[in-house]
């Protein structure tokens, strides 16, 4: 459980008469409690007296009873700590009042104590409860502490405590304690939408800063006044409205606003939404910056695990990509080699081309000198150097059987030539 707090001075009074109180302690079977609250003096009732006052002396007797009694008196001895504020307060000389809201969150269950126009909200997931009833009649409270009765009603009467139990209401995931100056300054829609944010954003004082923000600069309360209010408070600030800027009026008072350029604007934007005092205390119950750091945490690990993974396997690739590239520099070096081989197989083949041309044409004139000289001498006896008789015919069919078996060579038509002389 942690908690965060903001205070606004507003402009409505010289001092701030907010208080508020914020303490997580143990109770009698050490379990972790926390105790807030946020106390709005009444202007004009000694406001800043009555708010811190009530909030010390409540905070005192209440912590030293919670641990001591036992759960099922809480709501007594919360009801006893507020009646005794309220006479403490009643007795001192400037009779100071305050409104007065209370939140005790334990182990099961939390408490609400509320009197006045103070709020408390609980923000379940995206939905958002309001746990108190504003107290209140033409903006003044009609319920706080620091007078004996109002309206014949007693203090006791008065105090509206109320229990939440997690296994009926189920457990909030913030509690917001604040004041009225934000109701003032900021629309119940946008309150609700930037508390439903509480599942988005890291750290909830995220949301409080952007609460703050807007009661600065109360946006979504002058997004929802009528052009007409608008062009009166722009016109008699002395500002010019033109035609053109007719549609953007919101966008144009929030600018003036913002720069500080026009007082007057100022002046009359914070009479329309008072620029009251404002405090708000922000519970949360499931400390979500330690649940966001644990789930980060858990969140790093798988991403680590993801990572040793992937390296291992980027390892693996990278000795596949080497082995690739070794193959790759081996086929390119035989790639490299075959290449010299075709190249010397091409020269071969150019020159067996170009002997195969010179041994056809070499033969075309055999085959011609053949058919001549069987044709003219045929049945003629020849004496050739081998010393034995051939016919002409014979002689060539043996030329002839020998240039297929053997392929042609030179010199063979001379001899031949040679032998027929004889």
């Amino acid at each position: 459980m942690k908690y965060y707090v903001a205070e606004i001075p507003g402009k409505v009074h010289e001092k701030n008469e907010d208080a508020h109180y914020g303490r997580i302690f143990h109770d009698k079977e050490g379990n972790s409690c926390g105790l807030f609250m946020v106390a709005d003096g009444c202007s004009g009732y000694a406001g800043t007296i009555g708010s811190n006052q009530a909030v010390r002396l409540v905070a005192y007797d209440l912590e030293q009873k919670i641990k001591t009694v036992e759960m099922s008196e809480y709501i007594s001895v919360i009801k006893d700590s507020l009646v005794a504020a309220n006479e403490a307060l009643y007795k001192l000389p400037a009779q100071p009042r305050t409104t007065f809201d209370l939140v005790l969150v334990c182990q099961d269950s939390f408490y609400v104590a509320h009197l006045g126009d103070s709020r408390v909200y609980g923000v379940y997931g995206n939905n958002v409860t309001q746990f108190t009833e504003d107290q209140s009649l033409r903006g003044a409270p009609t319920n706080y502490l620091g007078v004996p009765s109002i309206d014949r009603k007693s203090i006791e009467e008065r105090i509206i405590i109320t229990k939440y139990d997690y296994s009926i209401n189920n457990k909030p995931d913030l509690i917001l304690l604040t004041t009225d100056g934000l109701v003032s300054r900021v629309s119940e829609e946008a309150i609700k939408q930037n508390l439903c944010l509480v599942g988005e954003v890291v750290d909830p004082s995220i949301i409080l800063e952007r609460l703050v923000d807007e009661v600065h600069i109360p946006l979504s309360q002058i997004a929802r006044v009528k052009e007409s209010d608008l062009i009166h408070i722009l016109s008699s600030s002395g500002e010019n409205v033109d035609r053109d800027v007719k549609g953007c009026l919101a966008e144009k008072l929030i600018e003036i606003y913002s720069s500080g350029a026009n007082p007057q604007v100022m002046g009359k934007i914070d009479a329309l939404f008072k620029f009251d005092d404002t405090t708000m205390v922000l519970v949360d119950l499931n400390d979500t910056v330690a649940s966001n750091f644990a789930s980060s945490k858990a969140r790093i690990g798988e991403l680590e695990r993801s990572v040793s993974s992937y390296e291992l396997q980027v390892q693996t690739l990278n000795g596949d990509i080497s082995g690739k590239a070794k193959e790759i520099s081996k086929l390119s070096l035989e790639l490299v080699v075959e290449q010299g081989r075709v190249n010397v197989l091409r020269t071969e083949k150019c020159d067996l081309e170009k002997k195969l041309g010179e041994v056809t044409e070499e033969c075309d004139m055999y085959r011609d000198d053949y058919l001549c000289v069987e044709k003219k001498c045929s049945g003629v006896t020849l004496k050739g150097p081998a010393k034995e008789d051939y016919t002409v015919i014979e002689a060539l069919k043996r030329l002839r059987d020998n240039v297929a078996k053997y392929g042609i060579v030179k010199g063979v038509s001379g001899w031949v030539r040679e032998d027929l002389k004889r």
